[in-house]
């Protein structure tokens, strides 16, 4: 079956809004420079809670939050069948890979979330559940992220039995995740990598 051109607006309005990435916008609107240039590089909130601020972290994870459910929102609009899937998939890369902002955005965990919010809230609840689980035993933002997505594809077959695509759309998204979390996994591996903490490490020397 053919693209559509509800499909190809879908894509690009969630690629679009994915790309605004607000981890950068508020770093540098709060005088703080670009956020991609402390801690672990990365533009999303986990950096901007730990060298910004938890009240800016808490914002860029709304906002992250929002534009994630919007395009999939957006798709559900214009593609009934399975264009929720589509603009949250395009928005995930949009964040990932900012066409605004050179390509180098976030892990898109939390957009993610906002994707399986406008899916269904279950799904989204247990999904965040399980990455606050995974935190506070592994004390790694990244381990509570790759190990909490795994539950969307258990919980999806439950939740929404007739949406038979979306347990296989959870498995791949969370190989996608995997692979955005790369750089975690070896500084994990290496001991470098920080573990969560409310302690404010403002503008810390950027870590490989």
């Amino acid at each position: 079956m053919g693209v559509s051109l509800n499909d190809a607006f879908i894509v690009l309005f969630g690629y679009l809004l994915g790309s605004v990435n607000f981890a950068i916008i508020i770093s540098k609107a709060s005088g703080n420079g670009d956020v991609r240039d402390y801690g672990s590089g990365n533009a999303g909130t986990s950096n901007v809670a730990r060298t910004i601020g938890l009240k800016y972290g808490a914002v860029v994870m709304v906002l992250d939050i929002l534009k994630g459910f919007i395009a999939a929102m957006v798709g559900k609009h214009f593609v009934p069948a399975d264009g929720v899937l589509l603009g949250g998939f395009a928005a995930i890369l949009g964040h990932r890979y900012p066409i605004f902002f050179k390509m180098r955005g976030g892990k898109s965990v939390a957009t993610y979330g906002g994707v399986l919010l406008a899916i269904d809230y279950r799904i989204a609840f247990c999904f965040a559940g399980a990455w606050l689980f995974f935190i506070l035993i592994t004390r790694y933002m990244a381990m509570g992220a790759i190990l909490g997505v795994w539950i969307v594809p258990m919980v999806a077959r439950h939740f929404q039995p007739d949406f038979t695509i979306l347990p296989t759309y959870g498995i791949a998204i969370g190989w996608i995740l995997v692979f955005f979390h790369r750089q975690n996994f070896k500084r994990i591996r290496q001991r470098t990598e920080p573990k969560v903490s409310f302690k404010l490490h403002a503008k810390e020397q950027k870590y490989d």
